[in-house]
């Protein structure tokens, strides 16, 4: 339960995160984009290692 909760402020964050960069995306790379960018790539990172964790839990079990 709290791992699917997990999940979901995640997934809810990193779609907050895409949304803000495609609103303010233009042609030179400004701080706050750097930051969206790079916000975007840590919740990936951090999305795939959960999912990929609960995968090797479900096939211990």
């Amino acid at each position: 339960m709290v791992n699917k909760r997990r999940r979901v402020i995640i997934v809810i964050l990193l779609v907050l995160s895409l949304g803000n960069y495609f609103r303010i995306h233009h042609n030179d790379v400004r701080m706050i984009e750097f930051l969206s960018i790079f916000l975007m790539g840590a919740l990936t990172g951090i999305l795939l290692i959960d999912i990929v964790q609960s995968r090797r839990k479900d096939k211990e079990s």
